[in-house]
Formats: C-alpha cells, sequence, structure tokens
C-alpha cells in the first residue's frame, strides 16, 4: 500500500512578494537582445547580410543614417522604445524601490538616483552586448551561426 501524502507535499511552498527573485534585469537583458535581433534584421534588410565592401567613414554615416530613417518611419524606433521602457520601469521598482515619481525627493537626491540608474542599465546592457557579439566559444556546429551575427555587427561600424 502506498503512503498518503502530506500536506505539506500536497500544498506548494508559497513565496512571499518580497522574497520573489529579481527578474527585472532579466526581463532588461531579454528586451536588449530582442532589440538588438531587430537592429540587426532592419540592417540587413536594408544593406544584406554579407558586410560591406565599402568601410569608409562617409559610407558608415551613410547606412547609419538610412538605418535610422527608416527606424524613424517604420515605427521600429518607438516599439523598441516602448518595450525597453517597461523594462526600466521594472527595474526601478525592484532594484531601486520606486513605484513612481511622487517618491523622488526634490534636487541633488533626484539627480544621484538618476545616475545610479543611469550606470545600473548601462552596465546591464553592456554585458548583454557583450554577451551577444563576444559569446563564449561554441561547439563546431555553432560556429557558423556566431560568424554571421559578428558579420552584420562589424558591418555596421561594431
Amino acid at each position: 500500500e502506498l503512503p498518503h501524502p502530506s500536506v505539506a507535499q500536497l500544498v506548494p511552498k508559497r513565496v512571499l512578494p518580497s522574497l520573489q527573485p529579481k527578474v527585472a534585469n532579466k526581463e532588461f537583458e531579454t528586451q536588449v537582445r530582442a532589440a538588438v535581433t531587430s537592429l540587426l534584421d532592419e540592417f540587413s534588410k536594408s544593406f544584406g547580410k554579407a558586410p560591406l565592401a565599402d568601410s569608409s567613414p562617409q559610407a558608415r554615416e551613410t547606412r547609419r543614417r538610412t538605418l535610422l530613417y527608416e527606424l524613424n518611419n517604420s515605427g521600429g524606433y518607438f516599439s523598441l522604445k516602448e518595450r525597453l521602457k517597461k523594462a526600466v520601469v521594472r527595474i526601478v521598482r525592484e532594484s531601486f524601490h520606486r513605484t513612481d515619481e511622487s517618491q523622488l525627493p526634490a534636487g541633488a537626491e533626484t539627480d544621484r538616483f538618476y545616475a545610479e540608474l543611469y550606470v545600473h542599465l548601462v552596465k546591464l546592457a553592456h554585458s548583454t552586448l557583450h554577451e551577444i557579439f563576444y559569446p563564449q566559444p561554441l561547439p563546431a556546429g555553432d560556429v557558423a551561426a556566431a560568424a554571421g551575427r559578428a558579420g552584420v555587427g562589424a558591418a555596421m561600424g561594431g
């Protein structure tokens, strides 16, 4: 005969809201990855997948302006900004314990808060970009996929 399960086995353990794992940073990293993928797709659509032969500063500036023009006209820039904005708001709530602007003190403390937030976001974005464009060594089968990403990044001037 099988033993009957105890109540503790039947009822899952409850995680209190203040003790839940912080996921805002992961959400921000996910949105940065999605933004990079979207930008690379738009770049590939506009200029092709192969690295471009003309890498002069003038040609790179022309490609950059063309890409920005396309992103602004297609609404791509706005959608990227809105997705990142949601992730940033979540970071502010989780990491900095702020729920709205009324909790911001006036003056120098507000400036310090924005400076700390900026540093935090830039560190997260840089680490995510580094993981994307300089990944850890891959198994032999995945080398071709990584080479394609690096080629597009080099064509953008990165």
